[in-house]
């Protein structure tokens, strides 16, 4: 299913910008909370788990982005213990996720995905993603948004923010997903590429795998919604 959706690539800087302030996003919000993950990373100790930088780059990119964002009347909200900020207006929401090789490419001939495979709870999420219908945002939203067959445009659509880091730079894309298999994303109804950028926090060469999702690491499975 969703293979061959037509994926909207946004890649070029001005129309990366005009996109994300549609969205009431800065750039330059985006760009520091990629920062973040970087700096997360860099204060891994070689003694800690070697799960640690990816995990800490997680922590801080949430923390940093659902705080931010919060100053300017977006909501953190938590569904089934995954962390989510959502827009003022309730249409859309952000998810922070580690990304595979390929996040942040402008190929078009390559479709990124989570770096580790999400399992059922992703799978049946990016269905209802699909299908227009989703998940129940909890109590701080009222009974007739909760998230039916019948009230499926109620739904926020959910974004990924997706990152992906190498010695050097960090990448980034804030994409929505249309479908996946086997727990990997395999097509986006659109994607907004952002410019990688140099790393701030060199890793001191630290190894940073990402978390194992299927082995009790901090960073979850993501719900991925649509209104």
């Amino acid at each position: 299913m969703g293979q061959n959706v037509a994926t909207n690539l946004v890649k070029e800087p001005l129309a990366v910008r005009a996109r994300l302030d549609r969205l009431g996003l800065a750039e330059a919000t985006m760009d520091d909370a990629r920062r973040a993950w970087s700096a997360g990373e860099a204060s891994a100790s070689p003694f800690e788990p070697p799960t640690a930088p990816g995990t800490k780059g997680w922590f801080a990119t949430v923390g940093f982005l659902r705080e931010t964002l919060s100053l300017v009347g977006w909501d953190a909200v938590n569904v089934r213990n995954c962390p989510l900020i959502v827009a003022p207006s309730k249409q859309w929401a952000i998810c922070v996720t580690s990304g595979d090789r390929w996040t942040g490419s402008t190929r078009h001939d390559v479709c990124p995905s989570t770096k580790n495979p999400k399992g059922c709870v992703i799978a049946k999420a990016v269905q209802t993603n699909w299908e227009q219908m989703g998940l129940n945002f909890g109590p701080r939203y009222s009974p007739a948004t909760q998230l039916k067959p019948r009230r499926a445009r109620s739904a926020p659509l959910t974004w990924l923010f997706m990152i992906y880091t190498t010695p050097d730079d960090v990448h980034a894309e804030l994409s929505l997903p249309a479908a996946s298999e086997g727990g990997y994303i395999v097509a986006w109804h659109e994607r907004i590429v952002l410019p990688a950028l140099p790393r701030q926090n060199p890793p001191g060469g630290i190894e940073r795998p990402e978390p194992d999702l299927g082995g009790g690491s901090s960073e979850i499975d993501v719900p991925v919604l649509r209104r």
